[in-house]
């Protein structure tokens, strides 16, 4: 239990650190808050995709049919 609330401690510390960075580039002008945002959307969307379609080669890989006598294996 310790372990997996140091791991939520650094990722919550990880976002503080990304969002405060974040915002100090928009405040500077040197990136666009819209672009960023559009850029941000498009990758989570292109992970998710890439998440699903791992999904459904693992659950091809498993839904296998076994056509033997139970308890061959």
């Amino acid at each position: 239990m310790k372990r997996l609330y140091i791991l939520e401690q650094k990722i919550k510390t990880l976002e503080i650190i990304l969002e405060t960075l974040v915002e100090e580039l928009m405040d500077e002008g040197l990136i666009d808050e819209d672009r960023f945002d559009n850029n941000i959307i498009a990758k989570i969307k292109k992970l998710s995709e890439e998440l699903e379609k791992e999904e459904q080669d693992e659950k091809e890989i498993t839904s296998f049919p076994f056509f033997g006598k139970k308890g061959e294996a």
